[in-house]
């Protein structure tokens, strides 16, 4: 025998079936069954999607569904998969460990009793590398005899399209110039003269940070120049 039935909202389901012969005999039957149509409530929520991870390694972690199975599976481009994390107190975590710098993608899954299954991708960023940010336009301790400079380097433009000026005894302190084919540069007006502190720092999307100091010397003093003659007259000329 067979017969189609629709079954209503979720949850146990008792179907009791009977038979009569021609003598009143009968047989009855009861079969209990669970509707389940509803995949298991999944969630990855301690890196958010194309997030950055500055370390070898990190921990991820989520939401899972002790009522669909004690086992959440882990794929994808870190050290060891596949493999799987435990599904407890309706959360699961998982140290792993990344390769090179680059792409990772994360798959995580989980499957019910019911044979329904949550299946996600979080795609991250591994990124350890700080910028690579100088300062070639003057030397350490080097010296200046003008009023204005300019400054120039390279940086990174894969990072950020900007870098910041830092230090004292200039007048641009804080300015962020262009990073722009690899190279930046800024005219900078210098205070009295004596020590200028220069410093040139980018940070890249991942929060890694390069900073550098160039201490400078403004100089436009010239030397307090005397000539002294002695006569043998004993008179003594001054110039």
């Amino acid at each position: 025998w067979s017969k189609l039935i629709t079954i209503g909202s979720e949850g146990a389901i008792a179907i009791t079936y009977s038979q009569t012969d021609l003598a009143s005999n009968t047989t009855t039957l009861t079969r209990n069954i669970t509707k389940d149509s509803v995949p298991p409530n999944l969630t990855l929520i301690s890196h958010a999607e194309s997030s950055y991870v500055t370390t070898a390694g990190t921990t991820i972690s989520g939401a899972c569904e002790d009522a669909a199975s004690a086992t959440v599976n882990l794929s994808g481009g870190f050290a060891g998969s596949p493999t799987t994390a435990t599904c407890s107190g309706n959360t699961w975590s998982k140290a792993i460990t990344f390769g090179a710098d680059g792409p990772i993608a994360i798959n995580y899954s989980q499957t019910d009793a019911a044979g329904n299954n949550t299946a996600l991708t979080r795609n991250l960023v591994k990124d350890t590398s700080p910028p690579i940010v100088t300062l070639t336009s003057h030397t350490e301790n080097s010296y200046v005899t003008t009023g204005t400079i300019t400054i120039s380097g390279a940086c990174d433009t894969t990072s950020s399209a900007t870098v910041t000026l830092g230090g004292s005894g200039y007048t641009d302190v804080g300015f962020t110039p262009a990073c722009t084919g690899n190279a930046w540069s800024k005219l900078i007006t210098l205070g009295t003269d004596g020590a200028i502190v220069i410093t040139v720092s980018q940070t890249d999307p991942a929060g890694n940070n390069t900073t550098i100091t160039r201490n400078l010397i403004k100089d436009t003093v010239a030397p307090s120049l005397t000539h002294v003659i002695n006569s043998d007259d004993g008179i003594t000329n001054s110039l």
